[in-house]
Order: structure tokens, then C-alpha cells, then sequence
């Protein structure tokens, strides 16, 4: 479901990364704003846009990215960013997927960049740069139409210099697959361009002649390959990720502080985002909890019940008043301290970050350290009553 709308004002709340630690500096406010008045590109005589103007005026806020393949054996891949804020970056999600060490350079700065998150079924991903951009691009408010001219920006086949290919809107509800070892997953509400988009564009800009950006560079299929390590995507015709597509992940990543494991792209996943360090016994009984989360994060309300104990049931009230409470509620970023498990019984300490909204409409993000009872009934894992307490905001 696409929602243009949201991407009026994005405020982003992230603490600077080392490395894939987490440890946390002073943490940083940031604001992406969209509105006012597009700044026109010049034109030349017969309306043609002038994409020399528009790609002079980017360039700094489009970067290179340098991976290295989390398999020693494997190189890394060449590919394409777009600066949305002094420290943000978003690309695809296969340019990270299993892949680490990411190095980008723009023509006026360089340096780290650490993944705050990633989703492979969108094909989108949020970095935070060690450095600061020299400048941004902002998106688009309303979808281009069909037969409106875009380029895509980028490093195709790794070149060192900014690169642009120019086309036409040919649809804007393209349709495609990602493959993995769990079967085949649909992709709608992509944007279909004729652009001649080579291996390096992808998590490119897509620009419309304002300059804003109308979609960032995907693929119509992406596929993992065993023998290169990484996810491949197809080549041929010009696909992206429509930014309504993708704007309550950044919401969602926005509140991220520490690195996400892209070696492993099962744990973006899992809230409890340390879930193999888990005792042997306890590891399913710590999935059920981790799934009853999701899917309060996923607003299955009634799949999160069935996964309550009768205890846990009691204590939250009826399933009406506690889904009512829990609309629009995320947990994320949680990581276990304690579990154990014997028996038909087992119990978990661990830390989340919680947002909710509060009884004034507002958004709010606090750090709960919970313990949960955790029974085993008939060969599943339920969760039951938890106590804790608030220790921080996020």
C-alpha cells in the first residue's frame, strides 16, 4: 500500500555506529522535509529537460557504495546510494544482503556506512554515515505519470564517475519476485521506466526533471546465488521502489541504534535481534516471544492472541480492549539478557524498545527490560504474564 502522503516530514533519531557494535553516542536529531515548491530543471528549447543541469545539482548527494562480501572468498559489490540527510543513506536491500564493510564516496566526502535496516521483499535499505553528505535529495510528494522523463543515477559497471541513463515512465504498478529459500515472494507498485539500468545503478535515484526522487533503483526479480554469495538481480528493463512503498520502513528504522547483522538476513527478521545466542533449550520457547511480537508489529492482532497463554489472556483483558491499546504499536531492537527453559516451563529477561502512542496522539519510544513466563502446552511454546520496568527512552 503506497502512502505518498507520509512523506511530508520524516524526523529521524539515531546514534552514531561503530562497526556492527552497539554501542551508543550522543544520540542525533535529524529532519527530512519534503514540502515547498520543486525547484525546476532548466530546459532547453522544445521542452527537452536539461539532465546535465539535474545531475550537477545531485551529485553530491549520490554516493558510490564499496561492499564486501561476507564470504571471505567472494568479492564485493559496486553500487549506488542517495543522501536523504547529513547522515543518511538509502540504497536496496540487495546491495546489503549479505554483504559488510561498507565504504561510499559522493564527490565531496567518504567514509563508513552502517545498516540501520534493511527489508528485502521491498528491496529498500537505511545506512548511517560516519561522515557527513555535502548535500541531499529530497522525494518526490505525488507519483510521476506515465510518459513523465526520469533518470537514474549511479556507478554502473563500478565506475569511479557519476553515470545517468534517461527514459520514460512506461508503468507505474510493475510487478516481480523475490526468490529464497522460503518459495517465491510477490513485489507490486514498482515503477517500469525505459532505462538501460547496468549492474551499479541499483539503490540509484530514479529523478523526475524537478530533481526529486520518484523511486530508487531495483529490480524486476532478485534471486540469491550460492556461487557468488550475494543476491543477483535481473537485468533488462528499469524498475524502483516507489517511495509510498517504502516510508514507514524509514519510520520504522529511524529510531535504530545499533547496526543490523546483514550477513545474516534472518535476524532483520526477529525483534530479538540476538536470538542464536539463545541456550539450546530455550530457543524455541524464545521464538514463540519473538513471534508474538511480530505480530504485534504486523497488526495481526488475533495471531498474537492465539499465541497468550490463558494467564497471559487474563492479564492483558479482552482481546478488544488490549488490540484497541496495541494499534499501531512496534517493538524493535530487542536483545536477550537471560532465558531458560525445562520442561513446560521457561522464562525470558530481555531488553526492547517499545512505540506507542500516547492518550495525546503523539508517537513515543521507551526501552523496557521485561521478564516473560513462557509455558509449553501441547508441544508450543506460549507466552505468559511479564513484569519489568521502563529504562530509558529510545
Amino acid at each position: 500500500m503506497r502512502r505518498w502522503a507520509r512523506l511530508g516530514t520524516i524526523t529521524c533519531l539515531c546514534a552514531t555506529l561503530a562497526g556492527c557494535s552497539a554501542s551508543v553516542l550522543p544520540t542525533v536529531t535529524v529532519t527530512v522535509t519534503v514540502t515547498g515548491a520543486p525547484s525546476p530543471a532548466q530546459a532547453s528549447a522544445g521542452g527537452a529537460v536539461d539532465w546535465a543541469s539535474v545531475v550537477d545539482r545531485s551529485r553530491g548527494a549520490v554516493f558510490r557504495i564499496q561492499t564486501t562480501n561476507c564470504s571471505s572468498s567472494a568479492p564485493g559489490v559496486v553500487a549506488t546510494g542517495l543522501a536523504i540527510d547529513e547522515h543518511l543513506l538509502v540504497t536496496a536491500a540487495h546491495v546489503v544482503e549479505y554483504q559488510r564493510g561498507f565504504q561510499v564516496s559522493s564527490d565531496a566526502s567518504g567514509g563508513e556506512a552502517h545498516v540501520l535496516g534493511f527489508d528485502p521483499r521491498t528491496d529498500v535499505a537505511l545506512l548511517w554515515l560516519d561522515t557527513s553528505a555535502d548535500s541531499t535529495l529530497s522525494f518526490a510528494e505525488t507519483p510521476p505519470k506515465t510518459g513523465d522523463q526520469v533518470a537514474v543515477l549511479g556507478f554502473p559497471q563500478a565506475a569511479t564517475d557519476l553515470q545517468a541513463a534517461t527514459g520514460a515512465v512506461t508503468s507505474l504498478d510493475g510487478t516481480g519476485t523475490v526468490t529464497s529459500d522460503g518459495g517465491n515472494i510477490q513485489r507490486e507498485g514498482m515503477l517500469v521506466a525505459d532505462l538501460a539500468t547496468d549492474p551499479g545503478y541499483g539503490g540509484g535515484p530514479v529523478l523526475g526533471p524537478d530533481g526529486r526522487v520518484v523511486g530508487v533503483a531495483s529490480s524486476q526479480a532478485l534471486a540469491y546465488s550460492s556461487s557468488e554469495g550475494r543476491v543477483v538481480p535481473a537485468q533488462g528493463t528499469g524498475y524502483a521502489v516507489q517511495p509510498g512503498e517504502f516510508a514507514d520502513l524509514l519510520e520504522q528504522w529511524r529510531t535504530n541504534t545499533s547496526a543490523v547483522n546483514t550477513c545474516d538476513p534472518d535476524s532483520v527478521n526477529h525483534v530479538i535481534k540476538n536470538l542464536d545466542t539463545a541456550p539450546a533449550g530455550a530457543a524455541d520457547a524464545l521464538e514463540a516471544l519473538d513471534a508474538f511480537w511480530l505480530a504485534v508489529n504486523g497488526a495481526d492482532f488475533a495471531g498474537a492472541w492465539r499465541r497468550l497463554n490463558a494467564r497471559g489472556q487474563q492479564v492483558k483483558g479482552s482481546f478488544e480492549r488490549w488490540s484497541a491499546k496495541m494499534a499501531g504499536a512496534q517493538y524493535s531492537d530487542g536483545y536477550l539478557e537471560t532465558a531458560r527453559a525445562s520442561g513446560s516451563s521457561g522464562s525470558a529477561t530481555v531488553v526492547v524498545n517499545l512505540t506507542e502512542s500516547t492518550s495525546a496522539g503523539e508517537t513515543r519510544c521507551r526501552v523496557w527490560r521485561l521478564t516473560y513466563a513462557l509455558t509449553n502446552e501441547s508441544g508450543q511454546w506460549l507466552v505468559g504474564p511479564f513484569s519489568g520496568r521502563s529504562i530509558g527512552r529510545c
